[in-house]
């Protein structure tokens, strides 16, 4: 696996869908009377690809937790989301075994939309886009090959996009609180380099999360 420098092209971007949303709440809440926007911090757990064990990532299900914040537009609620997760990573050097803490950080804008209601309960359609940065712990290593000076490998953050899909169930609880239960499922793409035979190869290869999250929410605001 390899470290490149950050996707900026996908931070523009998803800066550039937030504001779009942001732009479009004023309007939409003149057109629509009771919009309200919601805080919604949740907490769940990460399954990551298991491909990536191929990379010497662990890739056991681990815990994630993270604040979203959201508008209600009748059927509709977009918003914007940030979460954190963490991993590690054996480096495979020969004659190194040390293992490196990987922190994930999400920031996505994010979209639901109300299918249906019955009983209480709305099944919401979800879906998200945004970024992902993946930073390494320590982010250098030493290394005594044999030579003069120690060589020095680093690690270097690594950010792409990423892109998801779900579902989840929301229901109002008491004095305005509701309780979402939802799972999605994510993609983002590295590069990455591997041995194949005597030869290493260089490719672009996309990988799939699944998410699972339990999430809190009330409007602390009413338009």
């Amino acid at each position: 696996m390899r470290g490149d420098s950050p996707s900026f092209a996908a931070v523009r971007r998803t800066a550039a869908l937030g504001l779009v949303l942001a732009a479009a709440l004023p309007a939409a809440a003149s057109a629509r009377p009771g919009v309200s926007l919601s805080l919604a911090p949740f907490a769940g757990a990460v399954a990551l690809d298991s491909r990536l064990a191929d990379y010497r990532w662990d890739t056991a299900v681990r815990p994630a937790w993270g604040l979203a914040g959201f508008a209600s537009l009748g059927r509709v609620a977009p918003g914007v989301r940030f979460w954190r997760s963490s991993t590690s990573q054996t480096t495979g050097i020969p004659g190194s075994d040390t293992s490196l803490d990987v922190s994930l950080t999400g920031f996505e804008a994010t979209a639901a939309v109300r299918m249906v209601s019955l009983a209480g309960f709305r099944l919401l359609a979800t879906g998200s886009a945004g970024v992902m940065r993946m930073a390494w712990s320590p982010s250098s290593l030493a290394l005594d090959v044999g030579l003069a000076e120690p060589v020095t490998v680093e690690f270097a953050p690594v950010t792409e996009g990423i892109f998801g899909a779900g579902l989840a169930m929301r229901r109002g609880l008491f004095a305005g609180f509701d309780l979402a239960v939802g799972a999605e499922r994510s993609w983002f793409r590295l590069d990455t380099a591997h041995r194949r035979g005597n030869e290493i190869v260089e490719d672009r290869e996309t990988f799939g999360n699944w998410a699972a999250r339990v999430e809190i929410s009330r409007p602390f605001l009413n338009l």
